[in-house]
């Protein structure tokens, strides 16, 4: 390696490692803008969506969804109570009856 080779990669780190300490010490930590309320985003994964009206003591649960036991698409929706489920949209289940004699 030439030594004027050299004398660029030592030029060079030293320009890196000088930047990284002026960020450190010039920019504070990243904080989320506050009052924020919509956002676009392109493409969401995620393996479920919980909605919740947030209260004092806890949160009501509005909706879900996501995957079911078998790996199929759900959507469940409760009632005003955050209880009980009002609408589900997913795999249908048969129920078949037997007669007992």
């Amino acid at each position: 390696m030439k030594l004027r080779d050299m004398m660029f990669l030592v030029i060079g780190g030293l320009l890196v490692i000088s930047g990284m300490v002026l960020n450190t010490l010039l920019s504070g930590d990243a904080e989320a803008q506050e009052g924020l309320k919509d956002a676009t985003f392109r493409t969401i994964t995620c393996g479920a969506f919980f909605i919740a009206d947030v209260i004092v003591d806890g949160s009501k649960l509005r909706g879900a969804f996501g995957l079911d036991s078998g790996g199929d698409a759900m959507l469940k929706i409760y009632g005003d109570d955050g209880k009980h489920q009002v609408a589900y949209l997913g795999v249908k289940f048969q129920l078949i009856l037997t007669q007992i004699p």
